[in-house]
Formats: C-alpha cells, structure tokens, sequence
C-alpha cells in the first residue's frame, strides 16, 4: 500500500478557465497513477473534480476570477 502524500504534496493551481480542466485532470490522473489508485476510483474521482470545476467557474463570481 502507498503512502499517502504529505498535504499538498501533489498540488495544482489553475486558472478560473474551461479550458484548464484538461489539464486538472491531467494531473489527476498522473496523480492517482503515481499512488496505485485504481482506474475505476481515477474516472470517478475526475469526473468530480470536473463537475467542480464548472460549478466554481459558473457559479463562483468574483471570488474565483479574481483567484
């Protein structure tokens, strides 16, 4: 069993664009892979991250633009 990352060991910043969710989950992926997560566990955990994205894009104002 891996072990689990420091917090933050495996961080990413982007930026309040659509177009920066490949890239998020680029580095979800690669991330998981690098600590054995199973693939069934990488597609739902990005599929996630995906959908929170759009939410904070669509509905996170001023506070996430001006991340």
């Amino acid at each position: 069993m891996p072990i689990a990352p420091r917090p933050c060991a495996l961080c990413l910043e982007i930026d309040p664009d659509p177009q920066e969710f490949c890239r998020a989950s680029s580095w979800l992926r690669a991330g998981g892979a690098s600590l054995g997560v199973p693939q069934e566990q990488i597609d739902r955990l990005e599929l996630c991250l995906n959908e929170e994205l759009a939410n904070l894009v669509d509905h996170g104002g001023d506070a996430v633009a001006s991340r």
